[in-house]
């Protein structure tokens, strides 16, 4: 069964993921687990780190991720469920990633640059009853420093975005959206069949495999690249094509006068 509108979005306060989906069958799958890996997705409804359990049936759900790495790619997978006990659906459709962005307090930067003046008329707090929604730390923040809140978590943002371009080239860090540009550069068919970790260890393993030459050094690549493990190959031509004539091992001389 797939979910429709998976969405995961960087929240501007930083360090934090929003993750939202629509449920087009509440009736018959009330319930979505929804795991979290870094690197690659979960395959399974154990594979990864438990994000929810959501058991409310509704048709639009949403969920918040707290606690993130900043500038670094998270990768989910959703599985509904239904039963007693549950009966999981695995559809590689239900999947989202997203970076969580960093918090830099560019908006408190912003304020101690302004002139002492500012600081002393915005020392008066709102007044209860307090708005809807208001965070913690802001009922203890005056009206300007709250305003910088606006553009400062946008350049919270900018900043993180910018600082995890300097990581686009490392195969293990990338966001595997881009794995396909990063083989196209060295001329790499990327293969969309295989889960996201298995094509980081295709590139990593790709200028390895351009430098072999002849049928033994890419006999070695290929058993590495598959199965990870060191091998030691062979020729048998001798003896399979020439087996009255056993392999002969020369030993050559050579003199050289001064």
């Amino acid at each position: 069964m797939q979910l429709l509108d998976i969405k995961a979005r960087p929240h501007s306060t930083g360090n934090r993921i929003d993750v939202t989906w629509v449920n087009p069958e509440p009736d018959s799958f009330s319930g979505v687990r929804v795991m979290r890996r870094e690197g690659t997705h979960p395959t399974s409804p154990d594979n990864g780190i438990l994000v929810v359990d959501d058991l409310t049936g509704e048709r639009e759900c949403s969920v918040v991720d707290k606690n993130l790495k900043g500038e670094t790619v998270y990768y989910y997978s959703l599985f509904p469920f239904n039963g007693d006990p549950r009966e999981y659906i695995t559809d590689t459709r239900n999947r989202v990633s997203a970076m969580a962005t960093a918090s830099y307090d560019f908006a408190g930067q912003m304020m101690d640059l302004l002139p002492g003046i500012y600081h002393r008329y915005d020392t008066i707090p709102p007044g209860e009853p307090f708005p809807e929604g208001m965070y913690e730390e802001d009922k203890k923040r005056g009206q300007l420093r709250r305003f910088l809140d606006i553009p400062g978590s946008q350049l919270d943002q900018l900043y993180s975005f910018t600082k995890a371009m300097l990581h686009l080239y490392e195969v293990d860090r990338v966001d595997g959206n881009l794995l396909d540009l990063l083989g196209q550069w060295i001329g790499w068919d990327t293969d969309f069949t295989l889960e996201i970790a298995r094509r980081r260890n295709e590139l990593r393993n790709a200028p390895i495999w351009y430098k072999t030459v002849g049928a033994i050094p890419n006999v070695e690549a290929t058993i590495k690249r598959v199965s990870g493990w060191e091998s030691r190959t062979k020729e048998f031509v001798h003896n399979v094509f020439l087996s009255n004539r056993p392999e002969r091992l020369n030993l050559w001389e050579r003199q050289k006068n001064e």
